[in-house]
C-alpha cells in the first residue's frame, strides 16, 4: 500500500493537535512580547486552528487517495501540499479575530498580501508538478514546462532507454516533490545532469547525451512513448548526418 497520504495526513493532524494543546506555539504568536499577548484569545485560537488544520489533514488523506484511484499522479501530488498551503493561509487570515490588540495601518495589507502569496505557492507547486511533455521537430527535442529545454538534434551523442538510473544526489538548481524532479541534480557516476522525471511512475528513462556531456533524463506520465520517442530522435539523427 502507498502510505504517502497517511504520512502527510498524520503529520498535519500532528501539529494540529500540538497547537490545540499548546496554541501559544504558534509561530507568528509566540514573538510577540508578553504585554502583547495578553490581547490574543489562545485558547480560542487553538480551537480554531485545530479545526483548519484538521480539516486539511483529512483533505489531504481523501484527496491524495481519490486522484490516485481516479489514475491523476498530478493531482493526487498536489494534495499532498495545497490543503496545508491553503489551511495555513486561512489559519494566518482568521487568526487576527482572536487578537484583540488594538488595530494598525500594516493589517489592511496583511489579508490581501498573504492572500497574493497563497495564490503563488499554488501555482508554483502546479506548475512543478505538471506533466513534462516531450515534441520532435525542427531537427530538435523540445521539453516544455518548467527547466524545459530545447536540444538540436544535431548536438546529440546518444539516446538510451533504461530501466534504472543511478542515485539523484545534490540539487543544484531545481524542483523536486512528491517524485517528480527537475532542473539540474548531481548524479551518482554521471555528475551534473538535467532531470525531467516522474521516479513514481514505470516505465524506462529516456537518456539523451549530448556532445558535450550533459545527460537530460526524461520520464513523462505516458511511458510507453519512450520507445517512440528514440526511435524518432535516432531517426532525425540519422536524416541530420
Amino acid at each position: 500500500m502507498d502510505w504517502t497520504g497517511v504520512i502527510m495526513g498524520g503529520l498535519m493532524a500532528g501539529v494540529a493537535l500540538w497547537i490545540r494543546k499548546f496554541p501559544r506555539t504558534v509561530s507568528f504568536y509566540s514573538l510577540l512580547p508578553a504585554e502583547r499577548k495578553q490581547y490574543v484569545d489562545f485558547d480560542g485560537l487553538g480551537r480554531y486552528a485545530f479545526r483548519i488544520l484538521g480539516g486539511a489533514a483529512l483533505l489531504t488523506v481523501g484527496g491524495y487517495y481519490l486522484f490516485r484511484w481516479l489514475g491523476s499522479p498530478l493531482g493526487a501530488a498536489v494534495m499532498l501540499l495545497l490543503p496545508m498551503i491553503v489551511g495555513l493561509g486561512i489559519l494566518w487570515v482568521g487568526a487576527k479575530k482572536f487578537d484583540h490588540y488594538p488595530s494598525t495601518t500594516n493589517d489592511v495589507f496583511r489579508i490581501p498580501a498573504w492572500g497574493v502569496a497563497v495564490v503563488l505557492m499554488a501555482a508554483l507547486l502546479t506548475w512543478g508538478l505538471w506533466p513534462t511533455s516531450l515534441e520532435i521537430a525542427e531537427h530538435e527535442v523540445r521539453f516544455t514546462g518548467m527547466y524545459g529545454c530545447s536540444i538540436p538534434v544535431e548536438q546529440i551523442r546518444s539516446v538510451e532507454l533504461m530501466e534504472q538510473i543511478p542515485r539523484a544526489g545534490h540539487r543544484s538548481n531545481g524542483f523536486s516533490f512528491g517524485g517528480t524532479h527537475k532542473g539540474y541534480f548531481r548524479v551518482k557516476d554521471w555528475g551534473r545532469c538535467r532531470l525531467l522525471v516522474r521516479q513514481n511512475r514505470p516505465g524506462p528513462y529516456l537518456v539523451i547525451e549530448e556532445v558535450n556531456g550533459m545527460k537530460t533524463i526524461f520520464k513523462g506520465v505516458d511511458s510507453l512513448k519512450a520507445v517512440s520517442y528514440r526511435d524518432q530522435i535516432r531517426r532525425e539523427q540519422a536524416m541530420a548526418q
